[in-house]
């Protein structure tokens, strides 16, 4: 045999090996993908992964989910992100990234996931949230939310499940995530029909002495069945009956105020979630917040209410202020007293009337020494107020939110410090002399007693 002849039988004899080899080599096997997630737990911390349905987080303890790190294995990625409270959507991670937060005690309040590169072309992902109040949710999938906005609800356990493409889902599909809001308006002198309004927004007028007559409200975003009932306390008519669902409830054309609201839930929404709302009333201003059918404003007093502000959040959460969470403040409480039981002192200053009627005898007697009456620049402090200022100085300068006898209308506080500091005449006259008339200079505030306020004297009758 020739030589070109011997290197064609070689060639031949080679691919005859490849192709038999080829042909009798097993395919090689694509690696199963696999879900691993891991939660953070109010009080626990991080708990154990787990994988591929399992739950993550707890159920039947009352405790929230506060971040949540997610990984895939087998080809392809997983992002997600979380809505966290006071803080909202966070920006989406992936790899097995923290998403929430960690020492700060802020509850998840929904999540949202979606796969990325090769996994999401065979496959979908499914997970679903076990929240406050409700329970499991319906499954999430591919992106979509699963969890709740806007009405203050913890995610307290989650499920993540992959799932073939276009596959059933592993099980209902039925409402994976909710909200709830309220939309109100109001009747107001001289303006009639006010523009709805929604979620803590303002309806009616504040600074223009304008009475509100009416008032209706609706449900906007209703996730359960039920309804928003609400009565009005009206001028020399007393309560009404309630009304629903946007019905009027007050009076048009007759010139009446609207004293006090009352607004509760019914059905499925009241055994969920609690309906919160506050009024500003007549030389007063913003009331605490009050809720479920509890009344807000005054009944027979001659107070007419100016404004008002709604929310809906789940039950055993407190309403906001501003955009925070501020304790809740019930009826008859520190820095949410009947206003029928203060009176006005001159210049708007408020005082429980007892108080308020020894002070204006410790004033004659004040003026009749100094030949001026006493500057104030502080008496009854409401709530939201006492929020405001400890917000503004700090716990070191301003009693903690619902503690100071502002909050009874037992206090004031004096101005033009620098005339009032320990020692000065006029110091020395309210702290020797106001006894006499009930007030007194509190022991913490004297000097050396701890804070220093010679500025602060309280009522003890």
């Amino acid at each position: 045999m020739n030589r070109p002849a011997r290197a064609w039988v070689a060639v031949l004899a080679t691919l005859t090996f490849l192709v038999a080899g080829a042909v009798g080599a097993a395919p090689a096997q694509a690696a199963t993908p696999s879900i691993r997630y891991q939660a953070h737990v109010q009080d626990r911390g991080w708990q154990p992964a787990v994988t591929d349905g399992a739950t993550a987080g707890t159920v039947g303890h009352g405790l929230r989910l506060e971040a949540l790190a997610v990984s895939l294995s087998g080809g392809g990625g997983v992002t997600y992100r979380t809505h966290v409270q006071d803080v909202g959507w966070t920006a989406p991670v992936a790899g097995g990234s923290v998403s929430g937060s960690t020492g700060r005690g802020l509850r998840v309040e929904a999540l949202s996931m979606q796969l990325t590169g090769e996994v999401s072309r065979n496959h979908d992902l499914y997970y679903r949230v076990h929240v406050q109040n409700t329970g499991w949710l319906g499954w999430a999938a591919n992106g979509a939310v699963a969890g709740t906005q806007g009405v203050a609800v913890r995610v307290e356990a989650v499920q993540v499940r992959l799932v073939a493409k276009g596959a059933a889902a592993p099980g209902s599909t039925a409402r994976p995530s909710f909200t709830a809001s309220v939309a109100y308006s109001t009747h107001v002198q001289n303006l009639g029909w006010t523009g709805e309004v929604a979620n803590r927004a303002v309806a009616g007028t504040t600074g223009r002495s304008l009475r509100v007559e009416a008032l209706r409200l609706r449900l906007r975003d209703q996730p359960f069945p039920g309804g928003i009932e609400y009565s009005v306390h009206v001028q020399d008519v007393g309560w009404q009956g309630y009304r629903s669902n946007g019905a009027a409830a007050g009076t048009t054309g007759q010139s009446r105020r609207v004293e006090a609201v009352r607004i509760r839930l019914t059905g499925q929404m009241a055994d969920r979630l609690s309906v919160y709302y506050r009024v500003h009333v007549q030389n007063y201003g913003w009331l605490g917040w009050t809720r479920d059918g509890d009344p807000s404003g005054t009944a027979g007093a001659g107070y007419r209410v100016e404004a008002v502000q709604v929310a809906i959040q789940g039950k055993g959460n407190g309403p906001w202020y501003g955009t925070e969470f501020v304790e809740y403040a019930p009826p008859a409480s520190n820095g949410n007293v009947d206003p029928a039981t203060l009176c006005n002192i001159g210049d708007g200053w408020l005082l429980r009337c007892d108080a308020g009627a020894a002070f204006g005898r410790m004033n004659a007697a004040f003026r009749a020494r100094f030949g001026h009456p006493i500057p104030l620049e502080g008496t009854y402090r409401a709530y939201y107020r006492q929020v405001e200022l400890y917000r503004e100085i700090g716990p070191g300068l301003a009693a903690r939110p619902g503690t100071s006898q502002h909050g009874w209308g037992l206090a004031i506080d004096v101005t033009e410090r620098g005339a009032y500091d320990f020692g000065t005449p006029r110091y020395e006259w309210l702290r020797t002399q106001g006894p006499a008339f009930g007030w007194s200079h509190p022991s913490w505030a004297r000097q050396g007693g701890g804070r220093e306020e010679p500025w602060h004297f309280e009522f003890a009758g």
